[in-house]
């Protein structure tokens, strides 16, 4: 995960975007493409957890990621997010 120290550091163009800024906390638990194809489809945390109660565990598993195949997120990704983002557990870790 991204580190105060990982912030100070950063050289590179400020989001312009809740989704631009939204994706770089998601990379930390999906995959680069998944992570943008769920910032992008969700661009806020409220917006993706009210998903995940609305339409349960694999609520972002048919996104499409940008790949030259149409490779979606898929259920096991969605399920893990599902579970990082919507634990009451604090001593919950994701598997």
């Amino acid at each position: 995960g991204q580190t105060v120290d990982d912030v100070k550091q950063w050289r590179g163009a400020r989001p312009t975007t809740n989704a631009a800024s939204w994706a770089p906390a998601l990379r930390t638990l999906l995959p680069d493409l998944a992570a943008d194809a769920v910032a992008e489809a969700h661009p806020s945390y409220d917006g993706l957890v009210a998903a995940f109660r609305t339409d349960g565990p694999d609520a972002v598993a048919p996104l499409a990621k940008r790949t030259a195949k149409g490779q979606l997120v898929g259920p096991q990704a969605s399920r893990r997010l599902h579970a990082f983002l919507t634990r009451e557990d604090p001593g919950f870790k994701a598997s």
